[in-house]
């Protein structure tokens, strides 16, 4: 792995008096890499001077800028260090059945954007692959997609056997529900509603972990977190009005329908605010690539009802604080290729806040265009740890 210096720290030595309190002050150069749009042209001939960098709200002087378009280095003011700039992709993919479309982004993807001396790495909800460059390298781009579009769908398959079960105990309770069956097709629906649940509950560990462990590699670090959206059956509403008007004078089976098939909200389990933090101090370039579709699986009394509003809010926020963007699409070809378009070129500035601290605190970044209004993409902040 190569590194380069992102950090360089020189402690001050310093006499305290009693009672003083101590600090580590430190020379830190904070590395933000920002991409500049005019509508979708990539602005591309901006100078140090034209740069404005805030940091929690205070001015700060950029000391270097370096232009990069896929893995080079095109133009730099301000020093003669020459940064990292090879390219690391992730695209993880959160499915509970295979995508017939994954095959178009893969051969977007080996097509426009891969170069051989990338790293791909693909994350399925069983395993993790790093891509053999000589499989790329020594075998024609047709059969390297369809070897990784083959690997995504069977673990999706294994992944996603648990999830299609409970979705069609639920369907079935639901149906119970609407035939009268109310007391224990109710029952039953909240247990596997639950269970559900937690089988789709995100792992914040996991996240902090691959945020955490991305940190420390250089380089450009791109992920595409491909996810699908969820539904849940419920009832139609001339169905579940007519139930709530036949249990009205019995409060509790009236109270539970109206929970669960009309006030029903689907909460996330992840400290958001936390995790966009240190997504954001991981200098990941995060990009959102939502699924959606149309339901499947409904009819007759009951409908099928999108339930991703804790998915979607949590990684839309995510990919924000990295710079990254939000694609909701069927097309992942055309989502993928958008979202791509953001990583091809960028700017990479550094900055030295006048005395940093180790206090632990994330510090907010601001970056503006002077006198221009663009289109301005950058991490928000880092953590000054």
């Amino acid at each position: 792995m190569r590194k380069s210096i992102h950090i360089l720290s020189l402690m001050l030595l310093s006499t305290l008096l009693p009672g003083q309190q101590q600090f580590d002050i430190t020379v830190r150069n904070v590395s933000v890499p920002v991409r500049v749009f005019d509508g979708d042209r990539f602005v591309d001939n901006l100078t140090l001077d034209d740069f404005e960098v805030l940091e929690d709200g205070k001015p700060q002087k950029v000391m270097a800028l370096y232009l990069t378009r896929k893995a080079k280095v095109e133009r730099m003011e301000g020093r003669d260090y020459m940064p990292y700039s090879g390219r690391s992709f992730y695209f993880i993919f959160q499915l509970y059945e295979n995508h017939p479309r994954i095959i178009e982004a893969l051969e977007y993807f080996f097509t426009n954007i891969y170069l051989p001396e990338d790293q791909l790495v693909v994350m399925t909800p069983l395993k993790v692959y790093e891509l053999n460059k000589d499989l790329v390298a020594n075998n024609p781009k047709d059969t390297v997609v369809e070897y990784i579009q083959g690997t995504i769908r069977k673990d999706t398959l294994m992944a996603a056997q648990q999830y299609n079960s409970l979705m069609k105990d639920l369907i079935r309770n639901a149906q119970g529900v609407a035939r009268g069956d109310v007391t224990s097709a109710l029952s039953q629906y909240r247990q596997n509603l639950m269970k559900l649940e937690q089988v789709t509950a995100q792992d914040e560990r996991r996240l902090v972990g691959f945020a955490s462990q991305l940190k420390r590699l250089d380089g450009q670090k791109n992920v595409f977190y491909f996810c699908q959206s969820e539904f849940r059956p419920k009832l139609r509403p001339m169905v579940l009005s007519s139930l709530l008007e036949q249990f009205q004078d019995i409060p509790n089976t009236y109270g539970e329908l109206q929970e669960l098939f009309t006030f029903y909200h689907k909460e996330s389990n992840l400290d958001v605010d936390r995790i966009t933090q240190i997504f954001a101090d991981s200098s990941i370039l995060f990009n959102f690539i939502f699924i959606n579709k149309r339901p499947e699986g409904g009819g007759g009394s009951i409908q099928m009802q999108e339930q991703s509003e804790d998915v979607f809010g949590a990684f839309s926020r995510i990919a924000r604080s990295t710079g990254g963007v939000v694609e909701n699409s069927q097309n992942l070809a055309a989502a993928l290729e958008k979202s791509a378009a953001l990583a091809e070129s960028y700017y990479l500035l550094y900055y030295s806040p006048e005395n940093y601290r180790k206090d632990g605190k994330y510090k907010n970044i601001t970056i503006k265009i002077k006198g221009k209004k663009y289109t301005i993409f950058h991490r928000l902040g880092y953590m000054a740890d």
